[in-house]
């Protein structure tokens, strides 16, 4: 490109605003951008070009002003001396030339480009790397940015494919990485796309990074990894080698930068979004990019943070930041999730918004009436053997035969339980509450030790995407403290980091189950779950499980406490335990009144005779005063519990006996069940 100026640092390209490769004509009216970046204001594109770059000019231009040059510069041939074949590209064999590349690199050479690029040599061999010495550099007149300043000696070649996979061309890239490739003109050769070796084009996720060696970096995190050449350039090969792919995620670079004019220029960010953009044009179907986290500039410099265990991270961090690109709609982009790294502010998350145009509100989907429901997560804490999964047991059994505790049809969608006990005791679990063998699944100790910040965020992960093939309306993890990564639970920056990627679950649309212990102490309502109150913050809804006569320990039955979001639920209600699992008794004050009105009638003698007042107050004294005591033998009386006699006047005492028609046994206490009606509560008759 002879009299063309080069951009540079105090001059970039305008399009892409990068200060390399990228040219100005003679006349500094047209503009060569090898990224092909966005055309400039008042500029427009004249062409493009297959190395990955375009052609700009001003609008006014026209092709008579290039004087005789054609539009890299050089000057065009008369006619008269123009050769017959002239316009033909000569073509060399991609294949050929590479093969010659990889003789050519010595293992001296092969630890030198390892030490280099900080990636494994097992991740760098997938790039099937070559070497070129510099006249075969000069041979193909290959060219890159501040190649001009100082010709490499020798560069590092690494095959690059179309979207059929065929070999087109080669990325060079000399041991200072300074990146380039072969003059198209003279080999007839394009930048493509770097495809490691091994890549599984049809993995659930294919990750489009930028350059050969962030593809590498991507191996070594376990990724599927597909490399463009540069920021925007390579989306047409994309959209034909990813046209089947199950998920393609286009990640950008952290390059953002101020120019001379104050102007920000953002040209990884630009080109993730231009070509996610372009794939979903060309497939009809949304297209997710994602920048690198705020701390990385991008994939290799987030496997030289984190290394082998940064793959889980990353996947976390796409699931959380990622944005979606939808088909025809090239203005709008629509967020997954509000959350954006710190640094980086989504304007629309911070859009107000008319109350009036947030649709009309819509009640909880419920899966256990007052307490768990789609979408939403529910903490259940309890002290250690009290009973926390004996309850879950139950709720899952009345959840597929219907009605019971949880108010409700019976579930057709399957339930996801990820639980501590061993596979063993859930078969046992099964047999002994004839718990759905079809519907219930189960993730048995998932972990053998504690799992770092990296497995937990995989196994949430994973958990999601499991729920999601499921179409699971439940998830139930048991216990948490032994499922999740915390290991001071008093550090709530470490709760709130474990807990987060949880939100995951939900947004599948299932309902999620905390199942934790409480504190040795319990504690406040609401804060009697052990461990930092970010644990207490975090969920829709708080419910306790605690014993409901402590000093008597062969009571079973519990108190279920309950603090949250839902407005509708009771606060506390006390459930009864049998054989066969739990059932709701009512409210604290409804089941004391039942205990001491069967106290009162034990009370009586069984042969029948009447007693006064004070016989039955000597009897229940240590239980009930007098006052309260009264109360109850005139509620008992009138309800038929026994008999009453006397006008309770002086002279003529009340006098009580049992009755003849009423059975004051326990299972003539009349108990209580959590319905749909719109109390909430239905008489359902003996338990």
């Amino acid at each position: 490109m002879s009299g063309w100026h080069a951009v540079n640092k105090a001059n970039p390209c305008p399009a892409c605003g990068k200060p390399d490769w990228c040219a100005w004509s003679p006349d500094r009216k047209r503009l060569r951008c090898m990224r092909g970046g966005d055309a400039p204001e008042g500029m427009r594109r004249i062409s493009s070009d297959a190395e990955g770059g375009a052609m700009y000019g001003f609008e006014d231009w026209t092709p008579e002003e290039a004087s005789g040059s054609d539009w890299r510069g050089n000057r065009k041939p008369t006619p008269a001396s123009k050769p017959s074949n002239a316009h033909k590209r000569p073509r060399i064999d991609a294949e050929r030339l590479h093969a010659e590349a990889v003789a050519r690199l010595t293992s001296e050479r092969l630890a030198a480009l390892v030490d280099a690029l900080g990636v494994p040599a097992e991740a760098v061999r997938t790039l099937c790397p070559g070497w070129c010495d510099a006249e075969h550099l000069r041979a193909m007149g290959a060219y890159g940015a501040g190649w001009d300043r100082g010709y490499p000696d020798g560069a590092y070649a690494f095959p690059e494919r179309d979207g059929a996979g065929r070999m087109v061309g080669l990325g060079l890239r000399p041991l200072d990485g300074r990146k380039g490739a072969p003059s198209r003109e003279k080999t007839g050769l394009r930048r493509a796309l770097t495809v490691p070796s091994g890549t599984d084009l049809s993995a659930p996720l294919v990750v489009v990074c930028e350059g050969a060696s962030d593809a590498a970096a991507g191996v070594a995190m376990g990724l599927q990894a597909v490399a463009r050449p540069s920021n925007k350039a390579g989306a047409d090969d994309l959209a034909d080698l990813l046209r089947d792919a199950r998920g393609v995620l286009v990640l950008g670079e952290n390059d953002r930068r101020t120019d001379e004019r104050g102007a920000e220029q953002w040209p990884g960010r630009d080109g993730a979004e231009s070509v996610a953009r372009t794939l979903a044009e060309r497939w009809g179907r949304p297209v997710r990019w994602c920048m690198p986290p705020a701390n990385a500039k991008d994939l290799r410099a987030f496997y030289h943070e984190h290394g082998e265990a940064g793959g889980a991270l990353l996947r976390a961090h796409f699931d959380l930041f990622a944005h979606s690109v939808e088909p025809s709609n090239q203005d709008k982009m629509r967020f997954d999730r509000i959350d954006t790294p710190a640094n980086e502010t989504n304007p629309d998350a911070l859009r107000d918004v008319p109350l009036g145009e947030l649709g009309p509100s819509e009640p909880p989907d419920w899966i256990w009436r007052g307490y768990a429901a789609r979408g939403c997560i529910t903490l259940f804490s309890a002290a250690p053997k009290a009973g926390k999964t004996t309850l879950i047991r139950s709720i899952l059994k009345d959840l597929y035969g219907g009605g019971g505790m949880v108010g409700r049809p019976p579930l057709e969608a399957p339930t996801l339980i990820v639980s501590e006990e061993s596979a063993g005791q859930w078969s046992r679990h099964r047999d002994a509450f004839g718990l759905d063998p079809d519907l219930i699944r189960v993730i048995a100790s998932p972990f053998m030790a504690k799992p770092t910040a990296a497995q937990w965020e995989d196994a949430i992960q994973r958990i999601a995407g499991r729920v999601e093939e499921l179409g699971a309306a439940v998830v139930v993890l048991d216990t948490l403290s032994n499922l999740w990564p915390v290991r001071d639970e008093n550090a709530a920056a470490e709760v709130n980091a474990a807990l987060m990627p949880i939100r995951r679950i939900t947004r599948t649309g299932a309902a999620v189950i905390l199942v934790h212990h409480d504190r040795k102490g319990g504690g406040a309502f609401g804060e009697g779950a052990r461990g930092s109150n970010a644990i207490a913050g975090f969920p829709d809804a708080i419910i306790t499980l605690t014993r409901f006569r402590p000093e008597e320990e062969t009571d079973t039955r519990r108190r279920l406490s309950y603090q949250g979001r839902f407005d509708d639920t009771e606060a506390e209600v006390i459930l009864d335990f049998s054989g066969d699992g739990y059932s709701v008794s009512g409210r604290p004050a409804e089941v004391k009144a039942d205990d001491l009105m069967r106290l009162i009638g034990n009370a009586l003698p069984e042969d029948g005779a009447q007693v006064d007042f004070d016989a039955i107050h000597a009897e229940v004294r240590e239980s009930v005063g007098k006052t309260r005591l009264r109360e109850l033998l005139a509620e008992g009386a009138k309800a038929g519990r026994w008999n009453r006699s006397g006008t309770g006047k002086k002279g003529d005492a009340h006098m009580f006996s049992r009755s003849k028609c009423v059975s004051i046994a326990a299972d003539s206490i009349r108990t209580k069940r959590i319905t749909g009606d719109d109390d909430g509560w239905r008489d359902v008759g003996a338990a």
